[in-house]
């Protein structure tokens, strides 16, 4: 930039505040003086050699000497740019590069593949490597020392630059892994499919978004990356939709705590890495099922789950309860031919959570308010969802007038409200009773 050749878009952060404050330099301190018509040349000629003195003879550069190479990036950790803290990933993108120094063309690989990386968000590039390292390792890494962590693991040599071609390719080969599963990572962080040509169905792919998006699920991305890089894609699909399940029942609604959970992820993410051809899923599934017997029994979940999906005008409540029926609403078929054996989802419609409204059967704003139905507004049993498209408008008449719509929904646990004769107290706790039956059923391990 000071030479004026030509600079790509820059992409790391560290590379966009440098063009930041190259282009603020010259707007606010130097081209005013160009510009500046009243000045002669010779004046202006002053004023940038002023402004040159200013810069030159009044700023200081501290050297500070250290033999410790782990102390040394602690420093240059705190003592940078503006005083702002350099991230974990900024730091391990100077150390490999530094390792390769003398190996010109793997330096400018890796310096390519840490570009990328870093161009994602802060939160983004620090979810990456709070996931990358369990995945491959099996444990956690500690907060507050990633970058040693990371150094130990992957990049151990006691030398600061490598002098052996075998261990430079080492490193080169660890960062083009990261590079590649930075880029799985992002997209199963934004909910988004990660196989470019999918080979499941619609309503596989968006199980996905319900876990990351609806759920706000995380802990699995170390898991999903591993069997993303080493399994197929039916496994893949087939591990989200066990998870979401699970997930909604130990995490959403019992609120179990979720270290044991955090374990199973991780000792499964590294199990995969070591022999993907003998890696079993109902090993995981079985893992989970004794983990739900001991954290999140029927007896919990069946009082939690009333009251986590009580209706209230807080977006999130109202995504859950969406989540909750159309996935009771997937499985009607599997329900209606007695729930045996593992849950089988109907996989013929797919429902867009954000396109959906929330049907209450007795209204908000009942133009005749019945006082028995008046106190079970928001709860679970008397709420239901419209598809896109459907005929609303009714939404606060008595049930009498709203039953022809029920008849013509495509939503099949609308129609069955169609059939009832009167929506009473006692209808309202038989079909709550039914929809938790159904719950316990589903979200079984």
């Amino acid at each position: 930039m000071i030479n004026e050749t030509s600079v790509a878009k820059p992409k790391p952060d560290s590379h966009k505040r440098l063009k930041k404050s190259f282009d603020k330099i010259n707007k606010e301190l130097i081209k005013p003086i160009l510009d500046e018509e009243k000045l002669s040349i010779q004046e202006k000629l002053l004023c940038l050699l002023s402004l040159k003195s200013c810069v030159t003879d009044d700023c200081y550069v501290l050297h500070i000497v250290s033999d410790d190479r782990n102390e040394t990036y602690r420093l240059f950790a705190v003592l940078n740019d503006r005083g702002k803290t350099l991230s974990d990933g900024e730091l391990l993108r100077s150390r490999t590069l530094e390792l390769l120094e003398g190996h010109l063309i793997l330096q400018n690989g890796v310096e390519s593949y840490w570009d990328e990386i870093l161009s994602g968000t802060p939160s983004q590039i620090s979810d990456f490597l709070v996931s990358y390292f369990p995945s491959h390792v099996g444990e956690r890494a500690a907060k507050r020392d990633i970058f040693d962590d990371y150094c130990k693991k992957f990049f151990n040599y006691s030398t600061s630059c490598l002098k052996s071609e075998s261990e430079a390719k080492s490193v080169e080969q660890r960062v083009a892994n990261m590079r590649d599963e930075y880029n799985t990572f992002s997209k199963i962080r934004e909910g988004e499919w990660v196989y470019e040509n999918p080979t499941v169905c619609d309503w596989d792919r968006q199980r996905l978004y319900r876990l990351v998006k609806i759920l706000k699920h995380t802990l699995c991305f170390p898991l999903l990356i591993s069997i993303h890089t080493c399994l197929s894609e039916d496994i893949f699909s087939e591990t989200v939709n066990l998870l979401e399940r699970f997930v909604f029942r130990y995490i959403t609604v019992v609120g179990a705590r979720a270290d044991s959970l955090s374990d199973i992820y991780h000792e499964h993410a590294t199990e995969i890495r070591q022999n993907p051809k003998k890696y079993k899923l109902a090993k995981l599934e079985d893992d989970l099922s004794k983990l739900a017997a001991e954290k999140a029994p029927d007896s919990v979940f069946q009082v939690n789950l009333i009251e986590k999906l009580r209706y209230s005008d807080d977006s999130t409540r109202k995504r859950l309860v969406k989540h909750f029926l159309t996935t009771l609403e997937d499985y009607h078929n599997w329900f209606s031919n007695g729930a045996a054996g593992k849950p089988k989802p109907s996989k013929i419609s797919t429902y867009d959570i954000n396109q959906l409204s929330i049907e209450h059967i007795y209204p908000q704003k009942a133009k005749v308010k019945i006082p028995l139905l008046e106190a079970y507004i928001n709860n679970i049993g008397n709420l239901s969802f419209w598809a896109p498209g459907e005929n609303r408008e009714a939404s606060n008449d008595v049930f009498d007038i709203k039953k022809p719509l029920y008849q013509k929904s495509s939503i099949r646990m609308n129609r069955e409200l169609a059939n009832i004769a009167e929506w009473n107290e006692q209808q309202f706790k038989n079909r709550e009773e039914k929809l938790v039956k159904m719950a316990l059923k589903l979200f079984a391990f």
